[in-house]
């Protein structure tokens, strides 16, 4: 059956839709309120580009599951991407899993550890099950920030991390050095012991505030009880609560809890950012690297990664601020509400402190994003203050610039230089001989040179994020046609004309004056120079070859 006739077939309900090739591999898992509605839209979309053009060509055939309601297609498409990992949704890059903290409450006196595993193993024929037993805390992607987190709570309350479970009276070295009270030798209760488990859990869930009264009531009933040595134990522990409570906090956020969703990306790659605010204070940065094809757009990846994170998340806050809006965001709240028992609300900020921090985690986000590319730190921050000068949607780590060289017309070439990160590519650096005109005429000759390279960049899917062409209004317009042309949506081009200190925009009628002081508008001058001086030595290289064969 033709794809075009099975989207009549399909039902009108909400679900989950599968497209797949002709190999039967998945290639995109989608959810929806009305399934046929929904997969119609990704193939008869007006001048079909990016993802959907690819789905449309490559798709072979549609499966779905139709579920009772929009909530369970959303959990159904989470665990689906998760067993299958489609080729062509926004995913969590799974290279390693991401380790937890455990607190192993099955057990007679609890072991606290650091694990990755979150499942109890079974029966051999039998898949495992989630240990229920346990309570977790995470995921954590600072693997080392973790070990210093559990290290200080070893050290303020004693707890074991051993996997001994008798009591036979023969201590490890942890109770000799004062890293464990030891309930291995008989001398701790298990109601005590579990005060101290029941304390690290209020610490590890942000819970700073209660943990401090918690502990500051039972040093004074045991003062007022003349257990001066179990007060000064509770002073202790309340002193060392207090100052990595003060390390953690960076502003005064009334108190709440809430996640910040800072978002980066370039070409095929995204970056999250997720600040953790536990009652008012900033617990832990995460940090999420994102697989996302060609022209994945962020109102797909942020919510994308809601829901993976939050399928596995061991806390789900009160409040959770995006840098964009959703088109999901009601779907994604009743989800969140169901698994978390208590309404979830999910919200771009406008103004005040909360816009400032998911600034800041976005920042974080395109810092950490360009960590991946080899350059001096210097240089990296040029990208960043083009993407706010320039007002561009992403941060342009690789740029492209075009020129054309020619004496009226004779021996015309074009050039392309390529950055990245602020930094010469010259393996990608590319020449050109015009063919299809030999008149003066630089419009239809940057036309060529556009069309030849991204023709091919688009099928090899390595489009840059900024295009610089040499010349005025006339050389961007012409840009912006090529693209459109070829079905690439939304790639911003700037033009800087020889002599001239004007930037044209392919996105808005502003023209910006390009400042020599500031540095990142004097990198783009010398983009532009790069192509020309490129195109210039190879126009000069044809010409002396021609003059000498005559």
């Amino acid at each position: 059956m033709r794809t075009q006739d099975k989207i009549s077939t399909l039902p009108s309900g909400p679900g989950v839709y599968v497209f797949k090739d002709k190999s039967n591999n998945y290639l995109y898992i989608g959810k929806a309120e009305n399934i046929r509605k929904r997969v119609k839209s990704h193939f008869q979309k007006p001048g079909l580009s990016g993802k959907d053009a690819i789905l449309a060509k490559k798709t072979a055939s549609i499966d779905y599951i139709v579920t009772r309601s929009a909530v369970e297609a959303l959990i159904l498409e989470c665990n689906l991407i998760k067993e299958h990992k489609p080729k062509y949704n926004v995913t969590l890059k799974d290279d390693k899993s991401y380790p937890y903290i455990k607190i192993a409450l099955g057990e007679h006196f609890p072991t606290v550890y650091i694990t990755r595993d979150l499942h109890t193993k079974n029966l051999p024929t039998r898949p495992p099950l989630a240990d229920k037993q346990a309570k977790y805390f995470g995921p954590y992607t600072d693997v080392k920030s973790l070990r210093r987190t559990l290290l200080l709570l070893r050290k303020i309350f004693l707890f074991k991390t051993c996997r001994k479970t008798k009591i036979d009276g023969k201590p490890c070295l942890n109770y000799h050095i004062a890293r464990c009270v030891g309930p291995c030798t008989g001398k701790v209760s298990q109601k005590d012991y579990m005060e101290i488990i029941k304390n690290v859990s209020m610490f590890l869930a942000g819970e700073t505030k209660d943990l401090i009264s918690y502990l500051k009531k039972k040093m004074d009933d045991a003062s007022a009880s003349k257990e001066y040595e179990k007060a000064a134990r509770f002073r202790d522990q309340l002193n060392s609560i207090q100052r990595a409570s003060f390390s953690q906090t960076v502003s005064n956020l009334l108190g709440k809890n809430q996640d910040f969703i800072g978002y980066a990306d370039s070409k095929n790659t995204g970056l999250i950012v997720l600040f953790n605010i536990r009652n008012g204070k900033l617990l832990t940065q995460e940090k999420f690297n994102l697989t996302a094809m060609a022209n994945s757009e962020i109102e797909e990846a942020v919510p994308s990664f809601i829901e993976q994170y939050y399928s596995s998340s061991s806390f789900i806050p009160d409040e959770i601020f995006v840098p964009v809006a959703l088109k999901e965001k009601d779907l994604l709240e009743k989800w969140l509400k169901r698994k978390r028992g208590k309404t979830v609300r999910i919200s771009v900020p406008q103004r005040g402190a909360n816009k400032k921090l998911l600034k800041m985690a976005s920042d974080n986000a395109g810092y950490k994003l360009m960590e991946t590319f080899p350059s001096a730190h210097k240089q990296s921050n040029i990208p960043i203050d083009l993407q706010e000068r320039l007002n561009l949607s992403s941060i342009p780590f690789k740029i492209e610039g075009i020129d054309i060289s020619n004496i009226r017309g004779k021996s015309a070439v074009g050039s392309v230089v390529v950055f990245e990160n602020a930094v010469a590519n010259k393996n990608e650096w590319r020449k050109f001989k015009i063919k299809s005109i030999d008149t003066s005429d630089d419009y239809k000759m940057m036309k060529e040179v556009l069309e030849r390279r991204y023709r091919r960049m688009l099928s090899e899917d390595n489009l840059p994020d900024l295009v610089l062409v040499d010349g005025g209004k006339g050389q961007v317009s012409i840009a912006k046609q090529v693209f459109n042309g070829l079905g690439i949506e939304n790639m911003p081009v700037v033009g800087i004309a020889k002599g001239e200190n004007r930037i044209h925009l392919s996105y808005s009628s502003r023209i910006l004056i390009l400042n020599p002081r500031i540095e990142s508008l004097r990198f783009l001058a010398h983009v532009r120079d790069e192509s020309h001086r490129f195109a210039h030595s190879y126009f000069s290289n044809l010409r002396r070859k021609e003059t000498r064969g005559k």
